[in-house]
């Protein structure tokens, strides 16, 4: 070794020889690592302090950094395979070092983006950008990972992921997988997991949801907002819900109304031979009673109420007790029309051969074929056929028996009664004019159409006598006539007695006033004997008193005065054995009191107060026709006993009733009922 070496022998640079000239000079390892920091060894203008490889002349501070190829060109001392520095590299190059970068090669993999320091494994990925951001390799508009995208996402790739932008559209719910075109939709839990778009309450598609979902919102679907209407009873059959019109007797409720298929009217009744025929869904089908004989109409049933204003067998036992409410000139071919002015007081009477209607009337206006007839003041008589071949043939006739085709200078009072015979008609009314009163007893012979009569004028200088409030005709076991008027305004009646041969010559046999009648109703009755009955009905008591038909002089004894009693009319009949029952229409207990021969009382309660009652006896049913008016304007009639009940109907009859009558033939095969209002009359003809 020279004497210019210590310790190891070193190579000094050129420039250091330089330096030193010719001689040998010693110096420290330290100083020759400071002087030789500052040499540039592979002569790219970077010296060893400061380049990170020296001897390369293509690595240095500022180069060009070739990424991938394992060196660290630029010098900065990063992992040459983590171009973005966030921390990850490809998975082709983990566990690669960088050449002259202590550490490297030890990063993780799975950097998908290495050029994008914001896109690594664990990042945070941001939905529908198109970025794999976390490197899961999904595809970036299915969240879910169910392979099916929004419809506005279709064909849509997500950068760096193979195979993206093929995804199906109609993904509804793109959080959730369990919600695709392609899942398995479960009815009735509000979800359109299947993304078909139909309302899950509503899976027949008919527009009906059943009760309990009414309200109820679909989610995913943006037109269901629960508003559908309810009334569904079968979501699994879209011909089933309440806008389908029921095909009725097939088993199946269509319109859901919860009905029996085989009641198609609802009142509780089937037809003949549906009995247990049941119905899908309801759960009465099959139980209702059989027997309905018009399944059109609710009120025919078996043991409804027969109605009196229509042809139909309504309580459905085969027959045509039905009451046919006509007009006049309805139930007659000899007229045309009626015209009524204040018709008043029906009377029904019989003979051997028919039955008689009669009406007082103010006016009158009848019209035939060819003429029209006024009449003022008058009472009109219509005489049934009951064998005629239709109900609305049955009147043959008109019986204008007291008859004005001139207005005369009086007026009728309240109050007018008929009897007949086989030969005649014979009748009562009270005449009112401007200084008189009359009662006047007249008739009508069948044969030759004849009118006779005769009046019996009151008049008072001291004081105006009022309108009679009711009249009263009966036929003594003599076959005299006596005719009573009463009224409760002035307290004086009137009585007439006549043989029939006598009104036919227009006299009377006698008449007299009555000043104890104060009464608006009064009846009169004979027995056998020769004593009359007068039954009257006061202002808050109902009274009998009796005469004798023979004495010379009409003098009445008062026999009884209940006070408990406020008839509003009267009326009197003869049972088959020729016993007087008596009924009376009373206010105070709004009921018909039925009082027997043997003067045991019974009440038919109506409701409501009853001003007027007619009666006829049924023979054949041994018992009652009652026929009433009430102070509502209300037409009934009933059928019955004290001793067996009564069966009460109302009668339909288009108009205020201000009072009725009934009728019916001895064998009651036939029933009559008129009912008569302010402007009009109606007859109902039924066969019992």
């Amino acid at each position: 070794m020279s004497p210019c070496t210590m310790g190891a022998a070193i190579r000094a640079p050129l420039i250091l020889v330089a330096l030193l000239g010719g001689g040998c000079t010693w110096i420290s390892t330290a100083d020759y690592e400071k002087q030789r920091a500052g040499v540039d060894d592979d002569g790219d203008g970077f010296a060893r302090e400061e380049d990170c490889n020296d001897a390369n002349g293509e690595i240095f501070p500022g180069a060009t950094e070739l990424w991938y190829d394992g060196k660290d060109e630029d010098c900065l001392g990063g992992d040459d395979y983590d171009a973005d520095l966030d921390g990850f590299v490809a998975p082709t190059y983990v566990g690669l070092p960088t050449e002259g970068v202590p550490g490297s090669g030890g990063l993780p993999g799975g950097d998908c983006d290495d050029a994008n320091n914001n896109s690594y494994p664990g990042a945070t990925d941001t939905w529908y950008d198109g970025l794999d951001t976390d490197c899961a390799g999904n595809d970036d508009y299915d969240q879910d990972a169910d392979n099916f995208v929004q419809d506005a996402d279709i064909g849509k790739a997500t950068a760096g992921v193979d195979n993206s932008g093929n995804a199906a559209a109609g993904d509804c719910d793109d959080a959730d997988g369990a919600v695709n075109p392609e899942a398995s939709d479960t009815w009735y839990d509000g979800v359109d997991s299947d993304c078909d778009g139909r309302d899950d309450f509503d899976a027949d598609e008919d527009g009906y949801v059943l009760t309990e979902n009414v309200g109820r919102a679909t989610t995913y679907l943006e037109d269901s907002t629960g508003d559908l209407p309810g009334g569904d009873c079968d979501d699994a059959d879209g011909n089933q819900n309440p806008g389908v019109a029921e095909t009725w007797y097939d088993g199946e409720d269509q319109a859901c109304d919860g009905l029996d298929d085989y009641d198609r009217d609802g009142d509780g009744y089937v037809r003949p031979g549906d009995f247990g025929l049941t119905t899908e869904g309801v759960v009465s089908g099959g139980t209702l009673p059989e027997g309905d004989c018009d399944d059109d109409d609710a009120l025919a049933f078996p043991g409804a109420t027969e109605s009196l204003a229509d042809t139909a067998d309504t309580d459905c036992d085969g027959g045509a007790n039905t009451f046919y409410m006509l007009t006049v000139a309805d139930r007659s071919s000899l007229l045309e029309s009626v015209t009524w002015t204040s018709p008043r007081d029906p009377v029904f009477a019989e003979n051997s051969t028919h039955t008689y209607l009669s009406v007082a009337t103010i006016q009158a206006d009848v019209e035939k074929a060819t003429t029209t007839t006024s009449y003022f003041d008058s009472a009109l008589a219509f005489q049934f056929d009951l064998s005629a071949a239709t109900e609305t043939e049955n009147i043959s006739a008109l019986i204008d028996w007291q008859r004005n085709i001139a207005n005369p200078t009086y007026t009728l009072t309240e109050g007018h009664d008929i009897v007949v015979n086989n030969t005649a008609l014979y009748g009562v009314i009270g005449l009112q004019a401007s200084s008189s009163r009359a009662l006047r007893m007249g008739g009508y012979q069948f044969s030759d159409a004849t009118r006779f009569g005769v009046n019996y004028p009151v008049g008072t200088a001291s004081r105006a006598l009022d309108d009679f409030d009711d009249i009263t005709l009966a036929v003594d076991a003599t076959g005299e006539l006596h005719a009573l008027a009463c009224e409760a305004g002035t307290a004086l009646g009137q009585y007439m007695r006549a043989t029939a041969v006598q009104v036919e010559h227009s006299t009377y046999g006698s008449t007299a006033q009555v000043s104890v009648l104060d009464a608006s109703a009064c009846e009169l009755h004979f027995g056998a004997d020769p004593t009359g009955t007068v039954l009257t009905g006061e202002v808050s008591s109902y009274g009998t008193h009796t005469f004798s038909r023979t004495a010379a002089s009409f003098t009445l004894a008062e026999v009884s005065d209940v006070t408990t009693l406020s008839p509003l009319d009267i009326t009197t009949l003869e049972d088959d054995a020729g016993d007087l029952w008596t009924l009376i229409a009373d206010d105070t207990s709004a009921s018909i009191v039925v009082i027997s021969p043997s003067g045991a009382t019974d009440t038919l309660a109506v409701g409501q107060s009853p001003v007027s009652v007619s009666a006829w006896w049924d023979v054949a049913g041994d018992g009652l026709v009652i026929g009433w008016a009430t102070d509502a304007g209300e037409a009934w009639y009933a059928t019955g006993s004290p001793t067996g009940g009564y069966d009460e109907q109302s009668v339909a009859i288009g108009f205020a009733a201000e009072s009725v009558a009934v009728w019916t033939d001895e064998d009651g095969a036939h029933l009559l009922i008129a009912a008569v209002g302010p402007t009009d009359i109606a007859i109902g003809a039924a066969d019992r």
